[in-house]
Formats: structure tokens, sequence, C-alpha cells
């Protein structure tokens, strides 16, 4: 197990005061080291002025290497700590965004199925609403440059298909038979199941994308054998 940098800062820091202590005990050391011989005879040793200035001068060179060195150091760590939070607090984030982006691909992926398989008009109900995935997007530097590049792409046909599906309900209101429609109108619904059979092209590589960034794949999709719903929890 790794120490986080601050943890690692502190441990420097005593290091350095340690090192720092050391050698201001040396240095008085030198200084009062040649009278000692003079003391042990009980004489007062000759006054140094030179020694005492350089060793003097000694010491706070050492303090202040000490004190620079250690305010650089600590500003080092703390972005370290910085980034290391952020890149926990992005590594908390994924998972669950990516997660609501699997369950959300589900039901759009069985919409973009009816939209593809349709035979004439696009189905009515057709709904491609998607907040989790412009969550996602809207947090793009949470996610890696791939998953970002392929989710983009998907988005942009996925616009392109609820543009086109609304403006054929448009229509098809105004004339009000969906069997009614030009020659046009019967063209853009083959070029809307073009785009809705490309996005389903692209969503395997989507999926696999989110998964590598921690989401979970949600249940299998089978609105047949969805049972009976349970009593509202909101009545007693």
């Amino acid at each position: 197990m790794t120490n986080s940098p601050r943890a690692t800062g502190s441990n420097r820091r005593r290091a350095r005061y340690v090192i720092a202590i050391s050698f201001t005990v040396i240095s008085l050391l030198g200084a009062v080291g040649p009278g000692i011989p003079t003391l042990v005879h009980r004489e007062i040793p000759p006054y140094n002025a030179m020694l005492a200035i350089t060793t003097a001068t000694l010491i706070a060179v050492i303090w202040y290497t000490a004190f620079t060195y250690d305010s650089l150091t600590t500003a080092r760590d703390s972005l370290e700590f910085e980034r290391e939070r952020d890149s926990q607090e992005r590594k908390a984030k994924r998972p669950p965004l990516a997660s609501g982006a699997l369950s959300e691909l589900r039901w759009l992926d069985h919409t973009l199925r009816g939209v593809a398989e349709a035979r004439g008009a696009p189905p009515a109900d057709a709904s491609l609403v998607h907040p989790m995935l412009t969550s996602v997007i809207a947090q793009a530097s949470l996610f890696s440059t791939s998953t970002v590049a392929i989710l983009a792409d998907f988005l942009a046909v996925l616009d392109r298909i609820e543009i086109e599906l609304a403006a054929f309900d448009a229509v098809a209101a105004s004339t009000r038979s969906k069997q009614s429609q030009s020659a046009s109108t019967w063209s853009d619904a083959m070029r809307t199941r073009s785009e809705a059979k490309y996005a389903l092209g692209r969503l395997p590589d989507l999926v696999r994308q989110l998964q590598t960034e921690g989401g979970v794949m949600p249940p299998a999709l089978h609105l047949a054998q969805i049972p009976d719903p349970p009593p509202s929890p909101f009545e007693g």
C-alpha cells in the first residue's frame, strides 16, 4: 500500500529538519572544538571573531536552505495531493454515470430496433430521450477519449433520428393518415431507418467502452415477460 502525497511530504519534512539540526550541531561543534582543550585547563579560550562570523553565517545558510526547500516541496506535495484527490473523485463518478448510461442504452436499443425494422412509417411512440447520455457527454473529462468519441458519434445520429421522427409525426398529424404520405416523406422514413441501423451498429462498441469505464450491465429487457405491477407504495 503506497502512502499518500501528504503523508510522504510529512515524512520528508521531518527528514529535512533532522538534517538541518544535525548540520547545525556539527557547525557549533566545529566552532567550539578548538577551545575545548583550553576549557579543560580552566582557562578562557581566546575569542575568534572570524570563526564566530563564519559559524553564524553557515548556520544561517543551512536554515535558509532548509526553509526555502521546505516551502517549495510543500507546494509540490499539496499539488500532488490535489491531483490524487481529483483522480479519486473522477474514479468514483465514472461507474455510476456509465451504469446509468448502459441502462438507458438498453431502452434505446429496443426503440432503435423498432425504428430500423419498421415496415412503412416509424413507430408513433418511438422515444429517444437520453438524459443519462447527455450527462455523460457533459462530463466528458471523466471518461477516456475513445469513449467520448464513440458516444459523440452515437448522439449525433440519435439527435438526427429524433428530429426526423418529430418531423414525420408532424406531417402525419397534418395529413390525418400515415398511409397518405408523400413520396418524399417515405424517402425520409427510409433514411431514418438507415440512420437507426447505423446507430445500432455503433451500439456494441459504445457498450464495451462504458463497461471499461466501470459501468454495470443492466438485465436484459423482456417487455413481454414483465409481471403485473405490485401494489402502490403510496396507498395504505
